[in-house]
Parts: C-alpha cells; structure tokens; sequence
C-alpha cells in the first residue's frame, strides 16, 4: 500500500494540472476575461480619441478617389443618416472662440471611401519610388517611357545650338526637348548651367517650369525643388513653388513643408504652405488637419483651414458645408462656404439653395449665393436670375445678376449683353456689358462691336467699346481696321484706330508695323504709332 502512495499523489497531480489547464481555456474563461473592467489608462481615453482613432483606422489603406463632383451621386455619399444642421443654428456669420473640431465632418467625409490616389495637375504626383514611404510607393509601369540617353558632349552640343537659334519660338522648342532629356536624367547641373546662360527672361521661366515638370514626371521633387533654389530668383521661386509643393506634398508632406520654410520670401513660404497642405489633405484629411491646427500664425492657419476644407468638398461637399458654418473666421468661412455650396449644388441644387435660403444675412450668405447662382446659369440661366431675385439682399442683388450675365454669356453671349443692357443699377449694368461684350467678342467681335455701337453714349459704351476692340485687334487686326475704316464719326474714328494699332503691335510688331504702313490710318497718327 505505501509503495503505491506515490503513484496516486503524482496521478492526483496530473489530474488536477489537466483541470486548471481545461479551466484557463475552456469559453467559460474566454467570458471572464472578456468581461473584465476595463484598464485605467482605458478609462482614461476620452470619447473624443476613440473617435479620432476611429477616423484614422478609417483612412489607412483607403487612396483617394477621383476628385470630381459626379451630377448623379448622392450629396450624402454613404452616410444617409448623417443629419444636417439648420443653417441658423450653425454659426453663420457668428464668432467663435477656436477652431472647430474635424472628427464628425472629417470622419463622414472619410467613411465614404476613396480610390485610387490620381496625379496632381498637371504632374505624376509621386515622387521615386526608392524615395517614398512604402504606402506612398506606386507601381513602376507609371513611370515615362525613358528618352534615349545622351552622353555630355551631345547635350553641351544640344545647348550651343539652342544659343544660336534667333527665332524665339524655335528657341523655346529647342529647350523643351533639352528639358525632357536632363529632367529624365536628372542633370541638375547642366539644367542650372542652361539656365545661366539665358538671357531672356522669358525663356528662363519655360525651361524652369518644363524641367520641373519633367523632374516631377520623374517621381523626384527634391531635386526640382534644388533646381529652383539654385537660380537664386524670386520670380522663378514664386512661379514653381506651387507645382512643387502640390506634387511633393502628396508624396511626402514632411519633408515637403521642411523644404517650404527654407524659401525665405515669405510670399513662396505660404503659396508651397498652401499647395502643400491642400494635396496632402486630399490623400490625408486628418492628418492635413492636425498640422494645421497647430499653426501659430492665425492668418496662414486660416489660409491653411481653407485649402484642408476645399480638400474635403471635392469629396464630400455636404460635411465641408457644416464644417465651414463653425468656422470663426468671417473670410475664411465665406471663401470655404461659397466653394463647398458650388460643388454641392452641382450634384443637388435645390438642396444647396435651400441651404443658403435658410443661412442669415452676411457676407457669407451673399458670396454662397453669388457662387451657387453662377454655377446654375451653366444650366439655367432663367431659373438662377429668378432665384437671385428672390433671395439675394437688396444691396447686392443687380452685382450679383450682372456676374450671372457674364456666365450666361459663355453660352449665349448676345442674349446675355442684350439682358443686362436692362438692369436698373447703372454700375452692375456697365460691369455687365463690359463682361458679357467682351466674351461675344471672342466668337463675333463685329456682331459684338455692332451691338456697342448702338448703345447710349456713356461709361458703359466707352469700357465695352475699348474692351471689344482690344480683343479684337490680338485676334483679327486687319477686320478690325476695315470695321474702324467704316465709322462716320472721325474723331471716334482715330481713336479706335489707336486702340487697334497698338494692340497689333503688342501682339506682332513686325506684322503690324508693315500692316499699319500700308493702311488707311491716318498718318499723324501712324507716325504716333510708329515712331
């Protein structure tokens, strides 16, 4: 019996070890912990962060989409449940003490997904791919089918005969193909070396803005950036910034706002802030949005605060609506308002009017409606007169039709004037004959010449008149000249013969110069002219 003993403790042990064993992983102790209380740094989180990590989890793994409004989707999107506020219980116009917070607007913006991250205008925005954070990487066959190499010699060769071409245009095509062959090969230093050796100014900023193009195609705006650096030229900073810091900031907004806050001119530090910005909202809301926020300079936050919500619109007009009505910020909130309204009256109008009906009186209800009025004359110009008529304040209704007239005019160009000519407010009456004459002169400057001729002789004759000839004299001098040739009235005669000569001579000096000879200008005045 005790030689057994020990068998039977260590049997009892055995048995009781496969118990606890059956216990700790049986759905019983699944349960337990699945009820256990929460952890102080859970309960800690506030209700807020959830959400926040709730928005991000949300974007992660979902590219943005094409960023058109398409007319037959829903403003809503997905979220059908999302409720609108009363515009008079927004905040229109009223102040507010902080920047409002982005996770509601943000997040149904978000939810309602994205696709595929499109380029940047004009540009691949994606920069090479070794450069690039796996989740920015895109795949190689976007990439330019490459331009046979060229050794040293042949591109020094290539730049000697740009420098002996005369002729500006075949200058200019010359530097063209130099810049897609060094933009390729990444040759920054003959690209500075090229660019050193022009001596017009215009040519300077072709093949400045052709190679950075080139260099963005090529997935690598840093040395873009490092090109543009190089020429020391404000003018040539401030004109490529912007391009570079859309594509760049797409890719990799880090790097491209530590690049932005080495321009120096304050100017070129805000335009690459605010394209920056803008491109990295578009793939990134929240993200964008938290930079942002934390800008110590109000008024380029409010700049910012617009470009994260002009991101926002083009996906989900509705939430950037909502969110622009917290904004404390009158100009800030007018600008995004007007913006989010228009895109979000292109896919439902009577939606976004009904919005603005019910907004309070200001100044952000008056450019929100100027700017949804505009865009419905694209496809009804009678309903959106009507429409501003009705709803527009008194003080801004006849500036507000005079803008609708010139849209009009886009598309019916002698209806349009012929409408406007009609308005009682004499200014919004002559701004709208000055916008509406000088479009019908891009398609018939004698038709639209014809109609000015026979209006009563004051300011809103002589603006369409000069705007009329002008445009006419950069495209078909020779007709306007024989129109001119044609007026009874001799002193209003010369004077139309100098505003179309000297736009001729704007346009092509040599060509004018030998046309002006031979016409029936007077020759007090082709001495004038051609002195």
């Amino acid at each position: 019996m005790m030689t057994r003993f020990p068998k039977l403790v260590n049997y009892l042990l055995v048995m009781l070890a496969i118990g606890l064993v059956t216990l700790l992983f049986s759905p019983i102790g699944h349960e337990q912990k699945q009820h256990e209380q929460p952890t102080p740094a859970e309960q800690a989180e506030t209700q807020a962060e959830k959400l926040k990590k709730t928005i991000t989890k949300s974007a992660k793994g979902k590219g943005r989409g094409s960023s058109r409004i398409h007319r037959n989707s829903s403003p809503f999107g997905e979220a059908d449940s999302f409720s609108l506020l009363k515009p008079g219980d927004s905040g229109v116009d009223q102040p507010h003490a902080a920047v409002p917070e982005m996770a509601v607007p943000i997040g149904s913006a978000l939810s309602h997904g994205h696709g595929e991250e499109p380029p940047s205008p004009g540009v691949e925005a994606a920069p090479r791919t070794s450069d690039l954070h796996p989740e920015a990487q895109e795949n190689e066959s976007d990439q330019l089918a490459p331009i046979p190499a060229m050794s040293r010699e042949e591109k020094e060769l290539h730049l000697q005969h740009i420098a002996a071409l005369t002729d500006a245009g075949e200058r200019q095509s010359a530097l063209r193909e130099l810049s897609q062959t060094l933009g390729q090969q990444v040759d920054l230093e003959l690209a500075s070396q090229t660019l050193a050796s022009l001596s017009q100014y215009d040519d300077q900023a072709l093949f400045a803005r052709e190679m950075v193009v080139a260099l963005l195609n090529n997935k690598n705006p840093a040395s873009a950036a490092q090109l543009i650096s190089r020429t020391g030229s404000t003018q040539l900073i401030m004109e490529n910034a912007g391009m570079i810091g859309n594509a760049w900031g797409a890719m990799d907004p880090q790097a491209a706002l530590e690049w932005a806050a080495t321009l120096g001119q304050p100017q070129a530090v805000n335009l690459a802030t605010n394209a920056i910005v803008y491109s990295w909202a578009e793939r990134d809301l929240t993200g964008a949005y938290d930079w942002v926020a934390q800008v110590p300079d109000q008024q380029l936050k409010n700049d910012l605060l617009v470009r994260v919500g002009r991101a926002m619109a083009e996906n989900d007009p509705v939430s950037a609506v909502q969110w622009a009505a917290q904004l404390a910020d009158q100009q800030t909130q007018s600008e995004l308002m007007s913006h989010a309204l228009q895109l979000w009256a292109v896919q439902d109008m009577a939606a976004a009017t009904g919005w603005i009906d019910q907004m309070p009186t200001g100044p952000t209800r008056e450019q929100s409606l100027n700017a949804v009025a505009r865009q419905w004359t694209t496809t009804d110009p009678a309903a959106a007169i009507n429409w501003v008529t009705k709803s527009a304040a008194p003080e801004s209704v006849y500036n507000i039709l005079g803008e609708v007239a010139s849209v009009w005019s886009r598309q019916e160009p002698e209806t349009a004037a012929k409408w406007v000519a009609t308005l009682p407010d004499a200014a919004a009456r002559t701004q709208g004959i000055f916008s509406t004459t000088l479009q019908w002169a891009r398609t018939d400057p004698a038709a639209a010449m014809g109609w000015v001729s026979t209006l009563p002789p004051d300011q809103a004759r002589e603006q369409a008149s000069v705007s009329v000839l002008r445009s006419w004299g950069s495209s078909a001098p020779q007709a306007a000249l024989a129109w001119v040739d044609g007026m009874r009235d001799s002193r209003q005669q010369q004077v139309y013969y100098e505003i179309v000569a000297s736009q001729w001579l704007s346009v092509s000096p040599a060509q004018a110069a030998q046309g002006i000879a031979n016409s029936r200008i007077p020759a007090e005045i082709k001495a004038k002219l051609l002195r």
